[in-house]
């Protein structure tokens, strides 16, 4: 591609690559949720860009890649002369080199300050760290559900332009791949993380059974004189209007219990299914859409219908019908 192609044909080919993309303003996200929004879809990407024609693009981690962050921030007189360094993650990299030895060859990015550069590289097996920023240098590290701003986006503030060193994604026989990811060397890791111990093998999880939950359905239907069979259920539109403002309560009617305090929306919490702490997140217009995710077992989140068809392991079909067939039971 060149300095003219245009940004919504960036974004379409790093998700012909597979990497998820958002629109942002600067670098804010331009979508709801930010990155739990993110999308490889070309339609969603196509409608996001038409909406936005000058949106940068933000290149979502999830498992896909990491990315080390050398920031260089300066101070200046009123005259812009450099009077002061703030931070500078070039430098901190230089350092480091010599005491961890060098990094290898990987996609790298110049940042739209002009000052530093982004390193991809494959995610660690390693406890994911609270903050981002490496203490006392200027690296910033960039993980799972956070992103970056990629070519040909451009800065805010300075109003330059990211460009690549090293691309990411590589044009192949008329379609674009992923250029190969490095490892990030083992003492780097070490000293990045603090903990080299991996992860746990991850949790069975105990879903609630479908056909028990179904029985109880039919058979609240059945007290109230009616029968499923005679019930014209409606289609994805009428159904999300119908429990628009109730999905708490649908919830705790399908799998009682399985709504981890729902009066603390917008805070991580141990997730229902795998039990894994502070992975569940339910967002701040829950009962009214039912959104909610969870990092370790259901990444991609999604709206009421999706969470039915996560927590019960159906099609969405199948979750439109138990939703629909709940409500006539007049226990929601």
């Amino acid at each position: 591609m060149t300095k003219n192609t245009s940004t919504q044909n960036w974004a379409l080919s790093y998700a012909e690559a597979g990497f998820a993309v958002i629109p942002c303003a600067g670098k804010k996200p331009l979508t709801e949720h930010g990155c739990f929004d993110a999308t490889t879809n070309p339609e969603i990407i196509e409608r996001w860009w038409a909406q936005f024609p000058n949106a940068n693009i933000g290149l979502c981690c999830r498992a896909d890649f990491m990315v080390l962050d050398f920031d260089v921030k300066y101070t200046y007189s009123e005259m812009g002369i450099i009077t002061g360094v703030v931070c500078d993650g070039i430098a901190d990299r230089e350092h480091l080199s010599k005491m961890l030895g060098p990094l290898p060859h990987c996609p790298r990015s110049i940042t739209g300050s002009g000052n530093g550069e982004h390193s991809f590289f494959v995610t660690p097996n390693v406890r994911l760290p609270g903050q981002t920023r490496v203490g006392g240098t200027g690296i910033d590290i960039r993980i799972g559900n956070q992103y970056v701003i990629v070519e040909p986006s451009i800065h805010p503030d300075s109003g330059k332009r990211y460009e690549w060193l090293h691309p990411l994604i590589v044009r192949r026989k008329r379609e674009w791949t992923k250029a190969p990811l490095p490892n990030l060397p083992r003492s780097w890791v070490d000293w990045l993380f603090g903990s080299t111990e991996p992860q746990k093998p991850r949790r069975e999880v105990v879903r609630p059974d479908f056909r028990t939950v179904m029985d109880r359905i039919l058979a609240d239907l059945k007290k109230r004189g009616r029968r499923h069979d005679r019930i014209l259920l409606g289609n994805f539109a009428e159904v999300k209007a119908k429990a628009a403002g109730k999905w708490t309560a649908i919830l705790e009617y399908l799998c009682p219990g399985i709504v981890p305090d729902p009066d603390s929306p917008n805070r991580w919490q141990a997730c229902p299914l795998c039990r894994k702490p502070a992975k569940f997140k339910l967002f701040d217009d829950f009962d009214q859409s039912g959104t909610c995710i969870c990092y370790s077992c259901h990444p991609q989140g999604g709206d009421g219908i999706s969470t039915v068809a996560w927590l019960f392991d159906i099609e969405s079909m199948q979750a439109l019908n138990m939703v629909d067939l709940a409500h006539h039971t007049g226990q929601v």
